[in-house]
């Protein structure tokens, strides 16, 4: 492979490195005990250090010239520059932020891991780094199933169930973070399966999706029942339509079938939000009412909150509150959560990247890529997943899928 292909030349072992570190950042049941760091985390920042090195070492300059590398490194620089602001705001306001530190902490460390990630590997590898943390995961999580059932003892450091026998969580701390590893895995899939043409890997890949689609159910999670539901419904649009029309749309016609349907499923994830968690769960569940009511009050205080800097925003933390703005908690909306952290500027260059990588995923000959673009989308209109590396790797894999060849 030529250089103009990729600009480093990752090792085997580099791509070991990277899958085995954002592997073990789901591992939450085994970070360090009263720390928010595991083995995940020290695995990546250590290979950080080592790639810095690297490229100080050979002078890698043209590296700038790489156009998901720019895209996401001027959203990193840009956001860490609003994030201090916003901070330095909110001390000038003698606002108490208890996270703000784990907060930017984690932000910083998850942009370093998605820019040093665009800079290494070209869309193959990316694919194949997904490949293998996404199977591994998918294995690790069926062993935990298992032996919960049927051997609970041997579990003694783990518990795989959030409430016993109703969400699953794997090795995860919550079933909301295993929801959000399981997203665009039945997508990925689907469009692997659809680039190859080996039969054992298809079915490989086949009998993993159905797996993965059966921990997405364990979750519990209606944010992941909801993504999942709206972007199969946008693939059945889709296909039908080509069905019906017999030919295949150009860009200019798929755009406008995609906003289309982007308005339809919007006006269906609100009617959700209104129906599911507010008036059915008034009339089955007083206490689930009681739950969406808070939901509904987090929104509120949220936009609240973003109204005291609604240019910076207020820096790193969680701004918003139960009874109140600035009351510590997340509104459990990641474009929301955002703007309160980074104000309308941040939210810009958000767009910005966002829009870069559906253009990245907006490939005319498949229709999984930009389906899990969609289906991502919605889900973090559920909750707030910025500082978690995989939604970002996510990003990089979905805006280098669709260079991948037959």
């Amino acid at each position: 492979m030529t250089s103009s292909k990729r600009v480093l030349k990752p090792k085997s072992i580099d791509i070991i490195f990277v899958s085995l570190g954002l592997l073990l950042t789901t591992a939450k049941q085994l970070r360090f005990p009263g720390i928010p760091i595991g083995m995940g985390e020290l695995l990546l920042l250590a290979w950080i250090l080592l790639s810095a090195l690297e490229i100080i070492a050979q002078q890698k300059v043209r590296i700038t010239k790489r156009e998901i590398f720019q895209s996401f490194f001027w959203f990193g620089y840009l956001s860490l520059l609003l994030l201090s602001i916003g901070w330095l705001f909110s001390l000038i306001l003698n606002l108490s932020i208890d996270n703000a530190v784990y907060d930017f902490s984690a932000l910083v460390f998850s942009g370093c891991v998605s820019i040093f990630i665009a800079i290494n590997f070209n869309a193959k590898q990316i694919v194949k780094i997904y490949c293998i943390v996404s199977l591994l995961f998918l294995a690790f999580s069926t062993v935990f199933f298992v032996v919960a059932e049927y051997l609970p003892s041997i579990l003694l450091p783990f518990e795989p169930w959030y409430v016993r026998h109703i969400r699953f969580t794997s090795w995860t701390s919550n079933p909301n973070q295993f929801a959000l590893f399981l997203v665009v895995t039945p997508y990925a899939y689907l469009y692997l399966i659809d680039l190859s043409n080996n039969l054992l890997k298809q079915s490989f890949l086949c009998i993993a999706l159905v797996i993965s689609l059966g921990f997405g159910y364990l979750s519990g999670s209606d944010a992941l029942y909801v993504s999942w539901g709206l972007g199969f419904l946008f693939a059945f649009l889709y296909k039908l339509l080509y069905f019906l029309l017999k030919v295949r749309l150009n860009k200019k016609q798929y755009l406008s079938l995609y906003l289309l349907c982007l308005l339809f499923l919007s006006f269906l994830c609100l009617a959700f939000y209104w129906q599911q968690f507010v008036l059915l769960a008034q009339i089955i569940d007083p206490a689930q009412f009681r739950q969406s009511a808070s939901r509904i009050n987090l929104i509120w205080n949220g936009l609240e909150a973003f109204k005291v800097s609604p240019l910076f925003g207020l820096g790193p933390g969680s701004h918003s509150g139960l009874e109140a703005a600035l009351q510590g908690s997340e509104a459990h909306n990641s474009f929301l959560d955002w703007a309160t952290n980074t104000g309308l500027l941040g939210i810009s260059i958000l767009l910005f990247l966002l829009k870069f990588v559906f253009q990245k995923s907006n490939n005319p000959k498949s229709i999984w890529v930009v389906t899990a673009f969609l289906a991502l989308m919605c889900f973090i209109q559920f909750h707030y997943v910025f500082r978690q590396p995989f939604f970002w790797f996510n990003l990089i894999l979905l805006a280098q899928l669709s260079e991948l060849k037959r």
